[in-house]
């Protein structure tokens, strides 16, 4: 894992192995990497989300709301002691620490959490997902207006494996659903960042159910994923 910089006009990238094993380069500044949209540009950000499954808008969040809902979250939620529900197991659960005092089981619900304790926390939380201008992207991708059904909050790298989100949560139309996900801070390449392979919204994917039984058989599942990224040649990226 190491930095390569031939030139210095040239993107800085850090290597790293993807879940496949491949080695996979990742942009070390915005500046390393694909320039991608801003908010304004309605028409490119709905083609390239079609095309490609994702799509990254360039500072579409004040900064200040998310350096509150961060400071929030050190003040409110870390030095918490009881329980609060969890995205991976969906239970109530006390925080699980990483050796580096980052939080590993994600919350689950931002908008449910308990004012008694976490009152600035929910609302700045909710300032971001709320926000005009989350509104008006959510809107560009779905060509309709957008509702809230679930949030989550990541603090420590649970280690996520490649999967799609209809395996486990969808619209009645299947497909109609999507995931709109915010960095609250900026991320170091090696840290862990949110990863996509662009054109696996494409692949036609075992659904949740019989041999891929989520509550039986997830194993398969995860290995069908994998088989298919190796198969269709499927390309990791993490963006900045």
């Amino acid at each position: 894992m190491v930095y390569t910089e031939a030139k210095r006009s040239l993107p800085r990238r850090y290597r790293i192995a993807d879940f496949s094993g491949r080695e996979i380069e990742v942009p070390v500044a915005e500046k390393d990497d694909y320039p991608y949209f801003t908010l304004d540009q309605t028409t490119d950000i709905r083609t390239y989300y079609d095309e490609n499954g994702y799509v990254v808008v360039r500072d579409l969040l004040p900064p200040h709301l998310c350096d509150r809902a961060s400071a929030s979250f050190e003040a409110e939620v870390k030095p918490f002691g009881g329980f609060i529900y969890r995205q991976a197991s969906a239970n109530p659960e006390r925080h699980k620490f990483t050796n580096e005092g980052f939080m590993l089981n994600t919350i689950l619900n931002i908008q449910s959490l308990d004012r008694r304790h976490f009152a600035g926390f929910r609302q700045a939380g909710l300032e971001l997902l709320t926000h005009a201008n989350m509104q008006r992207a959510a809107a560009t991708t779905l060509g309709e207006p957008g509702k809230l059904v679930q949030s989550m909050y990541f603090d420590g790298n649970p280690v996520t494996w490649p999967h799609q989100d209809t395996y486990y949560l969808d619209a009645e139309e299947i497909g109609r659903m999507t995931a709109a996900w915010v960095a609250a801070e900026d991320i170091a390449p090696g840290a862990g960042r949110f990863f996509v392979y662009p054109g696996s919204h494409l692949v036609d994917m075992a659904k949740n159910g019989g041999n891929f039984d989520i509550a039986f058989h997830h194993e398969r599942y995860k290995e069908l994923v994998r088989q298919v990224i190796r198969e269709q040649g499927l390309i990791c990226r993490a963006p900045f």
